[in-house]
């Protein structure tokens, strides 16, 4: 699967189980919505550390129940005025230090 400029993603991706393609090419500059983008690719485990964003707001359901995906998003920083509920609901294998940094109001 592959991406040059991806602005708004209000329809996943995938709802394929077995999804599991490389993206780290992808440009996601542009990006506003990631809406349920992964949502249910429960085998899905691929590098999106060098993705950035600058206009992304709406996270929410991004990686849903990607059950198998514990890649490295520390380097995040998700601002507080954006939705985020859900993002990473059922990744049972992603451990804390790998989780993006998600700035809450008021901090």
């Amino acid at each position: 699967m592959e991406n040059k400029q991806r602005r708004d993603n209000e329809v996943p991706v995938c709802s394929m189980f077995n999804f599991n393609s490389k993206l780290a090419k992808w440009d996601t500059r542009n990006v506003k919505n990631m809406k349920g983008t992964f949502a249910w690719c429960r085998n899905f485990n691929q590098n999106l550390d060098k993705w950035t964003f600058k206009t992304l707001r709406i996270w929410r359901h991004m990686l849903a129940h990607c059950r198998r995906f514990n890649k490295n998003l520390s380097k995040w920083s998700i601002p507080d005025n954006t939705v985020t509920d859900q993002m990473l609901a059922g990744c049972d294998l992603l451990e804390p230090k790998n989780k993006p940094n998600i700035k809450k109001k008021g901090n």
